[in-house]
């Protein structure tokens, strides 16, 4: 499954990972981590997506000027909603 915010930013659950691209229509710069199942369980989407957009943001500072840190997280939530 996979979540967009138009052409600005896309995010996809791939087996264990995370998929996320800050700019799908270019198709470059896809970044992944590796989903911890557990701690999803254990802290619930919201809590984990928090942690998830942070380090989303360490890895890509602009994206929170560019995207909003709100529509990020927005973005992942609805990517993590779909782990099962």
């Amino acid at each position: 499954m996979q979540s967009a915010l138009g052409d600005v930013l896309f995010a996809f659950v791939e087996k264990d990972h995370l998929w996320l691209n800050p700019a799908y229509h270019l198709q470059k710069a896809w970044w992944s981590v590796v989903l911890d199942r557990k701690r999803l369980h254990h802290q619930g989407a919201l809590e984990y997506g928090q942690a998830l957009c942070a380090a989303y943001l360490q890895a890509y500072p602009e994206e929170e000027h560019r995207v909003g840190q709100r529509q990020i997280l927005s973005v992942l939530l609805r990517a993590l909603d779909t782990v099962g």
